[in-house]
């Protein structure tokens, strides 16, 4: 592949048929992907870097196996390579993007050297930014919150749905709500969908069954989506590459008290929405307005539940 080395990845699982492998390409050139190569909007992106600059607070991305956290954790850890104004560690398993500038560390279970062991460790390196590869367990996630109390930007990863569930998990991992209140800076929860192909794109006719699931009162009069009618670019396929689909929740003073009381799951979504919560709903519509998805991948990528628009303060927002 060129000049540029790549670390595999390859997990095996016996089939009846076979061995299924899964490869994952992991390239080591010194450099992540820039904020700007995720496809996240101006709007984001320019919070994402400004979260970035925080002096402390967590900041954590969440999402399923597979939906690229790991991508845009590294690309914000470029952003502050690229800076060298601060220093950052980070703690990972594996070590999946090698970055210049960075001080980097992975996991050695074998040895009891794991994520909270690490993040003790850390505290006394005199570090700026620390990153833990993800938050497993109860003893993680409180020396997570107790490295952001001590003056340090954490950043870290949840396997969860969605950008409110993550602070339902740290409910259930024991952190207390106080603390999650005053550390949390805010959550990103994000999935992949498949990116049209540029060079055959074309205006398309909407789906009629997911534009009433998207739409159930009335359609916008500026909505329009595209497809890919497939050429040699992309090997007939119509789309070429994946871009992150993104939920962005930024905890504000009045979300903070929300979150000190602990409510139920359903009132902390419609308080969060009200705060600004931009949904993965808002999210992957727009980017099908722009030409960016197709309209085919928002069944695969949304909840039934979260096709159409979302309560804000107790009512339907239109």
């Amino acid at each position: 592949m060129g000049q540029i080395t790549y670390d595999l990845r390859i997990q095996t699982q016996p089939s009846l048929h076979g061995e299924h492998v899964v490869i994952r390409l992991l390239p080591q050139s010194g450099r992540a992907m820039g904020l700007d190569e995720l496809g996240l909007s101006p709007r984001i992106a320019s919070q994402y870097r400004r979260l970035l600059d925080n002096p402390a607070g967590l900041v954590l991305i969440v999402g399923p196996t597979g939906s690229g956290k790991s991508t845009t954790l590294s690309a914000g850890l470029q952003e502050l390579a690229d800076d060298g104004r601060r220093k950052v560690i980070t703690v990972e398993d594996p070590i999946e993007y090698a970055i210049d500038n960075i001080q980097q560390t992975r996991v050695r279970t074998k040895i009891g050297f794991g994520f909270a062991d690490a993040m003790r460790s850390f505290v006394r390196q005199d570090p700026d930014v620390i990153l833990v590869g993800e938050i497993r367990d109860s003893e993680t996630a409180l020396e997570a919150v107790r490295a952001s109390q001590t003056g340090h930007l954490v950043l870290s990863t949840l396997h969860c749905n969605d950008a409110v569930d993550a602070i339902q998990r740290l409910y259930d991992l024991g952190l207390h709500r106080n603390s999650i209140a005053s550390e949390l800076l805010a959550v990103i929860a994000q999935r992949l969908a498949k990116r049209i192909c540029t060079h055959c794109r074309e205006p398309a006719e909407p789906d009629a069954k997911v534009l009433h699931e998207l739409f159930p009162d009335e359609v916008p009069d500026n909505f329009r989506c595209f497809v890919g009618k497939g050429c040699d670019q992309c090997g007939q396929r119509g789309t070429r590459g994946r871009v992150s689909v993104v939920e962005y929740m930024q905890v504000n003073a009045d979300f903070r008290d929300i979150i000190s009381r602990q409510p139920p799951l359903g009132e902390l979504r419609w308080r969060a929405l009200d705060a600004g919560l931009v949904t993965m709903r808002d999210s992957a519509v727009d980017l099908v307005v722009q030409g960016v998805i197709p309209m085919s991948e928002l069944p695969r990528i949304l909840p039934a539940e979260r096709m159409a628009p979302e309560a804000r303060g107790g009512v339907r927002e239109e």
